[in-house]
């Protein structure tokens, strides 16, 4: 729960380090996970002298990439078997049309199974546990489990490590569903510049990962929901330049639940995008060539606001949770020169 490095220290020193060294190779740290990234740098540990050796246990004294962390938390992830991170989705021959799609790639079993569920209750107690120090990753509706990192920084001034609150790289690895994990995100945060004295770097961090790993989350259930209700699944059409009227019709014609903003005639933007797989009766929001106008959002989701706020680029401040009941600016008023709109959310 508190991210301990005085107890991880002592954990590696009960191990052995010959033990610890070969956990840390099995985890495929000084080795490229080869994703297809150009030039991936495979890292370097430091473990000649015995104080290298326990600043390995807290992440000092070693360096890895995004993508060696990603890969080395699949295994956790993933009943301790240890998936390869692809760069690229799939390679098409422009001449014959022919695709080879990657596939899913297991590089290792660092871990058994027992482990990795016994690790996942563990970094749960990160998010949820009274001391817990991933208690800003809490997402309503969604399990979490996480492990947080702050690391220090050299003053190339001084060669010593830089002081304040703010002169770390801080981090978080989050995955979900915590009981049966199937995305994973890291974030790193370097030296972030607090522009209030409320918020901590780790709390800066959630602003990112919290809306965006719930975003996902939801795609991913509407997939599945897809699947189960395959009869009410249609592709989302094409209506990016399309005449307003034309985009609507095609949209209803699709069964589909349409809002448009703004008052120009010609749609620019579209939400979701073309050919994603989307439900009957779902909302499709389209975005007009002219002034952004406000839309009716009563009964709305906070999912659709935010859809809104990123299309718009609009600020929302968003109140509550369940369903939108009221909003500050009026339907149809302009959105223009609106600082931030505020919308309350009540649950049924």
């Amino acid at each position: 729960q508190r991210s301990s490095n005085v107890a991880f220290s002592n954990l590696v020193e009960k191990m052995g380090n010959d033990t610890w060294k070969k956990y840390m190779m099995d985890f495929g740290l000084e080795k490229s996970t080869d994703s297809g990234l150009p030039n991936e740098v495979i890292g370097k540990i430091g473990f000649d002298y015995p104080l290298e050796k326990a600043n390995t246990a807290f992440g000092q004294g070693l360096t890895v990439t995004d993508f060696q962390m990603l890969q080395a938390f699949s295994a956790v992830a993933n009943k301790g078997k240890m998936m390869k991170p692809y760069f690229v989705d799939r390679t098409v021959n422009p001449n014959t049309g022919e695709e080879k799609v990657t596939q899913p790639t297991v590089v290792g079993q660092p871990i058994t199974a027992e482990t990795a569920q016994k690790e996942l209750e563990y970094l749960q107690e990160v998010v949820y546990g009274e001391n817990g120090t991933g208690q800003a990753y809490k997402i309503d509706g969604y399990k979490i489990a996480a492990k947080t990192g702050t690391a220090e920084i050299v003053d190339p001034t001084t060669g010593l490590y830089a002081t304040g609150d703010n002169n770390y790289v801080f981090s978080v690895v989050g995955m979900a569903p915590a009981e049966d994990p199937e995305l994973i995100m890291y974030i790193t945060m370097k030296q972030p510049q607090v522009y209030d004295g409320t918020i901590t770097g780790g709390g800066m961090i959630a602003e990112v990962f919290n809306p965006v790993m719930k975003r996902a989350l939801q795609y991913q259930e509407l997939g599945k929901q897809a699947e189960i209700e395959e009869n009410n699944q249609v592709v989302m059409p094409r209506v990016m330049g399309s005449l307003k009227e034309e985009a609507r019709q095609k949209l209803e014609e699709s069964k589909l639940n349409v809002t448009i903003i703004g008052n120009g005639d010609t749609i620019v933007q579209q939400m979701p995008l073309p050919d994603e797989p989307v439900l009957e009766g779902q909302r499709a929001m389209l975005l007009t060539n002219g002034a952004m106008t406000m839309p009716n959002m009563t009964g709305w989701s906070k999912n659709d606001v935010l859809k809104v706020s990123e299309m718009t680029g609009q600020k929302f401040k968003i109140v509550g949770d369940g369903f939108v009941t009221t909003q500050s600016l009026a339907e149809n008023s302009s959105m223009e020169g609106v600082a931030e709109i505020e919308v309350t959310l009540v649950a049924p």
